[in-house]
């Protein structure tokens, strides 16, 4: 159901969703897996969940714009199938 419409995604959010992906990924290593990662001199106290809310915070910009992205082609493609 191409609509002939450009949809690229910003570098900019994909940017953004990798370095989330990354400080997700280190939190969970770091904090379920209890594998030590990082050096001790960049740790501190709950640093796990901050690692796994800042990389959540991250990658939410890139999931705001593609379902935006979704609800508008399924707006445009349902005007485009009414009648008249």
């Amino acid at each position: 159901m191409d609509t002939g419409k450009s949809s690229s995604i910003p570098a900019r959010l994909i940017f953004l969703d990798v370095i989330g992906t990354a400080l997700l990924t280190i939190g969970l290593i770091e904090g379920i897996a209890e594998i030590d990662v990082l050096p001790d001199d960049m740790r501190f106290q709950g640093y796990e969940t901050a690692f796994i809310v800042a990389g959540c915070v991250l990658m939410a910009p890139l999931l705001v714009h593609v379902v935006a992205l979704v609800i508008r082609r399924a707006r445009s493609a349902s005007d485009d199938a009414r009648p008249g």
